[in-house]
């Protein structure tokens, strides 16, 4: 194993208190090992952490160190805790407050008491295995607090197949000891990591709340065929069919749109896969219980940072009361249509009565405007011929007296 005695310059054997920052000690060797070297320290099919040496910077994306960076070390081996402190001590990318425990139920004990940002485990044989701390750690601390594991090359192939990788990582011991510069930098990318899977179950959370409460089924379809679905939302019970007998049998989903809408569907989704372009349409779909329901289905082809697709993004809206309401609207439209329709007809009719009416009664009125005038000219020249016989009379009256 490695001498941690030479890489502390001979300080085994003092209490912990002892050791400060001014004690007189032998400083790590640089690194000089390759990374070619590293990765040949295990057995085949074992995975080594390949990470930056600890000369480079490191700054994961959007990572925030908190300060101070409170860590838990278990270990038994006072040797290994002396170590880490001193690499701790030495740190400048970030102030680290470190806790001490000497096995697994004393740190259990003091993750249920206090707060702590990570766990360093230097795990010996004699530990409790790491699925049974994982575990414990899970009942203890909501949060899932990263976990760094301290292993020797012989420990890394069962190790491999026993951390989560979602919360639990490890670093790789050595006999020269270099992996004590690497645990600020194995800290920061265990953080790093751990945020990041923390987002991502976060947007998880969120995508998958967001599409349960919204009412249209979302599908996700594979390309280029299209017919098999890669996932489907809950919304899908509501006609009465599980998700995973959709996820399991491709043609279901065809099969159950109407029969005479199911050969424009399959038409127009064929040319949309092949051209990439995106799929509108408005079909009928029989639900488990024989109904029908209006969809409205509209997919995008989702394409990858080379530009080329990735899969089918879908969202089908029911729309089954809209089109009840067209419907009835239409109806509505057509009983007003005939009313109007009648009604007008009625109004021709009449009009036509009113015109043949005006007419009668024009023709009526010129007739009795001419027999008028005929009568007063028949009285004026009745007038003219008494004015002449008046005339006659007086003349003959006068020549006789």
């Amino acid at each position: 194993m490695y001498d941690i005695n030479k890489l502390l310059g001979g300080m085994v054997g003092q209490k912990p208190g002892l050791v400060s920052s001014n004690t007189n000690v032998v400083e790590i060797p640089p690194a000089k090992i390759s990374q070619h070297r590293l990765r040949q320290q295990c057995a085949d099919g074992d995975r080594v952490q390949v990470l930056p040496w600890p000369g480079k910077p490191f700054s994961p994306l959007a990572l925030i160190i908190p300060s101070p960076l409170r860590v838990l070390l278990i270990s038994e081996n006072p040797n290994e805790r002396r170590a880490c402190r001193k690499v701790f001590r030495q740190c400048r990318d970030f102030t680290v407050e470190l806790v001490e425990a000497i096995d697994d139920e004393a740190g259990l004990s003091l993750v249920d008491k206090e707060n702590f940002d990570c766990i360093l485990l230097d795990h010996c044989p004699s530990d409790i295995d790491c699925i049974e701390f994982d575990g414990r750690l899970r009942n203890m601390d909501g949060r899932l607090l990263p976990v760094l594991n301290l292993v020797a090359p012989s420990q890394a192939k069962q190790w491999l197949v026993r951390i989560d990788p979602n919360t639990q990582d490890y670093l790789l011991k050595d006999d020269e000891g270099y992996y004590l510069e690497w645990l600020p930098v194995a800290i920061q990318r265990l953080l790093a990591c751990h945020r990041l899977t923390h987002e991502k179950r976060q947007m998880e959370t969120m995508c998958r709340t967001l599409e349960e409460h919204i009412p249209a089924i979302v599908y996700i379809a594979s390309i280029p065929s299209g017919h098999q679905l890669l996932y489907v939302s809950r919304q899908l019970e509501r006609l009465g069919y599980s998700c995973d007998s959709w996820l399991s049998d491709p043609g279901l989903r065809f099969r159950c749109i109407f029969e005479e809408d199911r050969p424009k569907v399959e038409q127009l989704f064929e040319r949309s896969c092949a051209r990439g372009e995106p799929f509108r349409c408005e079909y009928r779909m029989q639900g488990r219980n024989g109904k029908l329901h209006w969809f409205y289905d509209e997919a995008i082809v989702v394409k990858g940072r080379d530009d080329k697709p990735m899969f089918f993004h879908g969202v089908m809206q029911d729309i089954t009361e809209t089109k009840a309401m067209e419907n009835e609207l239409m109806e509505h439209r057509y009983f007003l249509e005939r009313r109007i329709h009648a009604f007008t007809e009625q109004l021709e009719k009449r009009i036509l009565i009113l015109e043949s009416c005006n007419k009668a009664l024009c023709n009526r009125l010129e007739r009795e405007l001419i027999k008028t005038k005929e009568l007063r000219q028949m009285v004026a020249e009745q007038k003219a011929a008494l004015r002449d016989i008046g005339e006659t009379s007086s003349g003959d009256l006068n020549h006789c007296s």
